[in-house]
């Protein structure tokens, strides 16, 4: 039997298993080992015993989601996920959803958050692009010099997964580079994007700025697969990094490239080859992306001059369901790379 029809077998088990007692999800902060990233890291996890309840990320608008803050980790070597979500000004907590769903699947769970940036910092924000990558591969290295934490991961099954920009440092963590000349025109062909709103209310131009910081490749040998939903700037990366990526990465699309705005189309990726075509996630959006909406918070949204739309879900489902299928997918695709790959050796 292949490693790739072992790897199917094991998730079905394992799904099977879930449906009739998923574990809770635990969760611990450790120090951030970036400036600009926020002042911890967030590591989700098969809760064990102890620890004490919490709601995670719950605000007026947005759910928490429940965790057992300072549970006991599992003592298995467990697949290990670094977890990247949003764009620019993106909340520290927009992926907890996908982290809790992930840890309860059996695997650890590192979200990085984004950096915090006031109204006027449109122009240091920019820097994100490069520094994104730098914050994930800085963040696997803290983890792994956690006592104890080393033993804990599995070496053969660790990835990034990553929502928009968080998709776009996801894949640079398999060789990805952005194209600098593509990147000065982006704003030029996604004039309506929220970044490139927030660039002109500010007066900040990309020509004027120093992009020397994009060039450079961030690839990790470490990272052995890549999941990235809607990544942002698709049609900003370097046609010859796309051609020779390092490790397995699955696009994935919340929606069909008609109901997606330009700017999260993944659609130009496919022009690199057929394995980064994207998978259509039916009956999803954008939004379907972040948390679950109180409910309080369509009216909360329209008090601000909001658009409401950030709580609702395509064709009146539930957003429970469409992070259940996201969840799914996310999920299977990993599978199948992590299958598709010899063993990445012992612990050096």
């Amino acid at each position: 039997m292949t490693r790739l029809w072992i790897a199917l077998l094991l998730a079905v088990v394992g799904m099977q298993g879930l449906a009739q007692a998923s574990p809770e999800a635990g969760i611990r902060s450790l120090p951030a080992p970036l400036a600009g990233v926020g002042r911890t890291i967030e590591l989700w996890f098969p809760a064990g015993a102890g620890g004490v309840p919490e709601l995670v990320g719950a605000s007026l608008v947005f759910q928490g989601v429940p965790a057992r803050r300072g549970a006991e980790l599992p003592d298995d070597r467990l697949p290990l996920i670094l977890l990247a979500h949003g764009g620019l000004r993106a909340s520290p907590h927009g992926g907890d959803w996908l982290a809790a769903a992930l840890a309860r699947r059996g695997h650890l769970v590192l979200v990085i958050p984004p950096p915090a940036h006031a109204e006027a910092d449109a122009a240091i924000a920019v820097r994100e692009v490069w520094q994104r990558p730098a914050a994930l591969v800085a963040a696997l290295s803290a983890l792994e010099a956690e006592p104890g934490m080393a033993g804990r991961i599995d070496r053969d099954q660790v990835a990034a997964v990553g929502f928009f920009l968080g998709g776009t440092a996801a894949l640079a963590l398999a060789g990805v580079e952005p194209d600098p000349e593509r990147f000065r025109l982006s704003c030029t062909r996604h004039p309506a994007s929220p970044d490139c709103r927030w660039l002109a209310r500010q007066g900040v131009e990309l020509d004027a700025l120093d992009l020397a910081g994009i060039a450079g490749n961030h690839r990790d040998a470490r990272i052995r697969a890549v999941v990235a939903v809607n990544p942002e700037l698709a049609d900003s990366l370097a046609e010859a990094s796309l051609a020779t990526l390092a490790v397995p990465a699955a696009i994935l699309s919340l929606g069909e490239a008609e109901t997606l705005p330009p700017w999260l189309d993944p659609a130009p990726l496919a022009d690199a080859g057929p394995g980064l075509r994207p998978r259509i996630i039916p009956d999803a959006g954008p939004f379907s992306a972040f948390p679950e909406c109180t409910e309080a918070a369509p009216a909360l949204l329209a008090e601000e001059g909001e658009d409401d739309a950030l709580c609702r879900e395509p064709h009146g489902r539930s957003r429970a369901a469409a992070h259940q299928q996201i969840t799914a997918a996310i999920a299977a695709a990993l599978a199948r790379s992590f299958a598709a790959q010899p063993a990445a050796g012992p612990v050096q």
